[in-house]
């Protein structure tokens, strides 16, 4: 879907794919980048067919220009935008259309770098969100501080929970400081993929610097397994490099892709998902 900008064709890349069953027809929710649009994909038909089955095309925002925009469900979307002055990263929601901020939003929206207009600094709060439709509940970790926030997004929202990883809570200041072009191999990565499942959220956790990845002398990362509460449930510590992952939650196993070959590893970790089915 990056051949070009002709009928059918698709010059942007999407940044999330949401899929959801509905009516029968398990559906793919894309946001296009550029055009401030997003489609709805037949995934079966798509398949069967070996090329994109679009079901609808909707208008979302007239200008997305230094914008994230991630497909929740089919027609809730979250926006992340960085302030003018490039010190905060601000969340919203767009929902058929009407662009609103709730209250835990605005909470976590609050927080800000301290050095402005350095280009690179508002990436320190960047998020990797993941979303519980019928809860309505998101998810966020960071890819460079230590924390996961839940909250709620319903009318009465609020922030349920805001836990961390580690001896102590990250300092925005002090990872700031490893965004400056000396101090860019001390940098860590800490959280780089969040997965939503009905009954706990995961993430998978990388815990190292950029100079111990390049070096290849960093620890394994391992998959973060935490309640829609925020309550922490499970770690599973993996036997290769991984950035990517999801469940295969009919049988019960994990598939993660590792970083070098891009090969995809399978894992049988069904009495563990068993452990987590709880209200």
């Amino acid at each position: 879907m990056k051949k070009g900008n002709g009928p059918g064709e698709y010059l942007f890349q999407p940044h999330e794919l949401f899929c959801m069953k509905e009516d029968g027809i398990m559906k793919g929710i894309l946001y296009l980048k550029g055009r401030g649009t997003a489609l709805t994909l037949d995934l079966d038909a798509s398949f069967r067919s070996a090329y994109p089955v679009i079901l609808s095309e909707e208008k979302i925002t007239d200008s997305d220009n230094g914008l994230i925009m991630i497909p929740l469900s089919s027609s809730l979307f979250m926006g992340i935008q960085r302030s003018d002055d490039q010190t905060q990263m601000l969340r919203f929601l767009i929902d058929d259309g009407n662009r609103f901020c709730p209250t835990p939003m605005e909470y976590l929206n609050a927080s800000r770098v301290y050095e402005a207009n350095t280009g690179f600094d508002f990436n320190v709060l960047l998020t990797n969100p993941a979303y519980h439709p019928g809860l309505h509940r998101i998810a966020e970790t960071s890819y460079v501080l230590n924390t996961v926030h839940v909250y709620d997004v319903s009318p009465s929202g609020k922030v349920m929970s805001t836990s961390y990883y580690g001896p102590k809570i990250s300092s925005i200041r002090d990872v700031e400081t490893t965004f400056k072009p000396q101090n860019l191999g001390n940098r860590r990565l800490e959280y780089l993929v969040t997965r939503s499942y009905d009954s706990f959220f995961a993430a998978l956790y990388q815990g190292a610097t950029e100079m111990e990845i390049e070096s290849g002398r960093m620890p394994m990362p391992s998959i973060h397994f935490f309640d829609w509460n925020g309550f922490p449930r499970l770690e599973l510590k993996l036997s290769v490099n991984a950035t990517s992952f999801d469940i295969d939650m009919v049988h019960g196993d994990l598939y993660v892709r590792e970083a070098s070959e891009g090969a995809v590893y399978r894992y049988p970790i069904a009495p563990y998902l068993s452990s987590l089915e709880f209200n």
